[in-house]
């Protein structure tokens, strides 16, 4: 069992420096005045008697993000500073391990009443939603006038699904860990493909997510087995881990400029409806301008069939015959 240093927040506010001592989390929020620096992690520290706050570098934001440091976590502080001001006494951790990630709460601590809480930081209680990625804080603005509260109420997930989502537009090949809820819109059969270097089993499915953000996932070979038949058209998901790349515009002209390959560590898994996520996306353009468009653009027109001729069968110059049908639209854009 980890044991908590003893009078470790007294000894540190009294100047120790080299004590490494181990602290148990207390509180986890965020803070900041500018909303488009990174966000910041405060935490609220417990030796088993006495409590302070403690301010937490940006290198270990992904510690707090991905639950490796959570409320009742055992941290030992490598290295850390106590500069007292006249608005703050705050500890600076600089350097830490973790030596618990879960722990049930050592000693018994005073109840920290969260509105209070808030109020003597001057700011705004914000009901935690872990559904808005932390990007989003920087993005909207609010982060200057709130505190998200991480910790508090927080679902537990036991699939290994990250609870903090990340928009779809936020995804780039350099991140490794996060969370994506999306609904399905499109799901294509699973087929073989033959290259030079390669071949083997292929499926892809398109989903969509809250800001109507539309980007392409795709198995192969063993990830094809395993997910196509978990897959189903208009269904939610929260997908876990892959990886990023940027799509290839010639095949792929969703408008979110990443795809997704799923690996054997991605997590797909069913979520309950979430009538906030569309069921697709469309941006509807006045069929006289299809003319400016270039050639294989992927487009949205709206419009009453008013008239459609019989099938016929063309040839393609590369020989191919194919069908073709004309439908004739009014334009309702």
């Amino acid at each position: 069992m980890a044991i908590l240093t003893t009078d470790a927040i007294k000894l540190i506010v009294e100047g120790a420096i080299d004590l490494s001592p181990c602290i148990q989390v207390f509180f986890i929020s965020t803070f900041g005045s500018n909303p488009e620096q990174t966000t910041r992690f405060r935490l609220d520290i417990f030796d088993g008697t006495d409590k302070r706050k403690a301010t937490l570098p940006k290198k270990y934001n992904d510690y707090i993000i991905f639950e490796e440091i959570k409320i009742g976590s055992i941290i030992k502080l490598s290295e850390y500073s106590y500069p007292k001001s006249s608005k703050t006494w705050w500890i600076m951790i600089i350097r830490l391990e973790i030596v618990s990630t879960i722990h049930e709460m050592i000693g018994e601590p005073v109840s920290l009443d969260v509105d209070q809480y808030c109020q003597m930081d001057q700011a705004t209680q914000l009901t935690p939603n872990f559904d808005i990625g932390v990007e989003n804080l920087q993005n909207s603005g609010t982060l200057s006038q709130t505190k998200v509260l991480f910790g508090v109420k927080r679902p537990q997930s036991s699939s290994g699904v990250l609870s903090i989502i990340t928009p779809i537009k936020n995804l780039n090949p350099f991140q490794t860990r996060w969370t994506i809820k999306v609904r399905v819109t499109i799901k294509k059969e699973i087929h073989q493909y033959n290259k030079q270097t390669r071949n083997g089993r292929v499926f892809s499915f398109d989903i969509i997510d809250r800001e109507g953000t539309l980007t392409r996932v795709s198995g192969f070979n063993n990830m094809a087995d395993t997910n196509y038949g978990n897959i189903d058209i208009g269904a939610m998901y929260k997908i876990s881990g892959g990886v990023v790349k940027i799509a290839n515009k010639i095949y792929n002209k969703l408008n979110s400029g990443i795809e997704i390959t799923l690996v054997p560590e991605s997590i797909v898994t069913p979520c309950e409806d979430d009538p906030s996520i569309p069921k697709n996306y469309f941006s509807f353009m006045p069929i006289n301008e299809i003319t400016e468009k270039s050639n294989n653009s992927i487009i949205d027109v709206i419009g009453v069939v008013i008239c459609v001729e019989p099938s016929s069968t063309i040839r393609r110059r590369d020989g191919i015959e194919v069908i073709r049908r004309t439908i004739k639209l009014l334009d309702m854009s």
